[in-house]
């Protein structure tokens, strides 16, 4: 398990978080059972996001009380070599669109625990991407 929340860490270092809730209903709701055997019911919708300063769109998805870009930030920041892919620290800190920011650890564990109720130990799975990953699959 550490393996992968801390792959899952890493390649979502460059996924943003936003301060508001605005979205549209999407995904199927998220559902649990709790210490008291009621059923939980967590609110899930998909919406897209266009970044002001060069009009690209992003897709982002709100689960809960959080809404997260579920893909990278395409953004050309002065300076840097687009063909690098990645943004250094300094550069991710500074490239957030208006009204979003890197989540801190506090959102991480928010949406690992919302997660984790849900899937149990895989959390981690059912957030990954869906490509990209050298023989992995889920099975339950």
């Amino acid at each position: 398990m550490k393996k992968w929340l801390g792959l899952f860490i890493v390649s979502a270092s460059l996924v943003f978080f936003a301060c508001d809730d605005s979205s549209s209903t999407g995904p199927d709701d998220l559902s649990y059972i709790d210490e008291n055997g009621e059923e939980v019911s967590i609110e899930v919708s998909t919406d897209n996001f266009k970044d002001s300063r060069d009009g690209q769109s992003y897709s982002t998805v709100t689960v809960g009380k959080q809404t997260w870009m579920t893909e990278n930030l395409n953004y050309e920041a002065p300076g840097i070599d687009v063909s690098d892919e990645l943004y250094n620290w300094s550069t991710a800190q500074s490239v957030c669109p208006d009204g979003w920011h890197l989540p801190s650890k506090d959102e991480w564990q928010d949406l690992f625990q919302i997660i984790e109720k849900v899937y149990g130990d895989s959390g981690a799975w059912a957030l990954k991407s869906s490509s990209g990953w050298d023989n992995d699959t889920l099975s339950n």
